[in-house]
């Protein structure tokens, strides 16, 4: 792919990180409760990780529309997180979700 650059002017008003447009487009679906879901975490080192994959428990738009952790999910190890959707991936119910340690996604 081509790059190019981004130059922004620091301000409080300003979010700490960018998303790319298609990825946010095509997280504008609505999840609902027991939508099977995964979500890659980097390792600590940042050279590598894996998924996790949960179940959607909701989704509560915040103000105005905000969706920046809008969807609640329950990994399959217990633990429950609120997540950005455009961290998320769907899961059809027959995907069998890779738990493997993968190189960068």
């Amino acid at each position: 792919g081509d790059f190019w650059w981004v130059t922004l002017r620091a301000s409080p008003s300003l979010p700490d990180i960018l998303i790319d447009y298609d990825k946010y487009q095509r997280s504008l679906g609505e999840f609902r409760e027991g939508d099977r879901v995964r979500m890659w975490f980097t390792n600590e080192f940042g050279t590598g990780g894996h998924y996790y994959a949960g179940a959607v428990i909701s989704q509560e738009l915040g103000e105005d529309g905000d969706r920046w952790e809008s969807v609640k999910v329950q990994w399959e190890d217990g633990e429950q997180m609120q997540v950005s959707p455009w961290e998320l991936q769907r899961l059809d119910q027959n995907d069998v979700p890779e738990v493997q340690d993968d190189e960068e996604q």
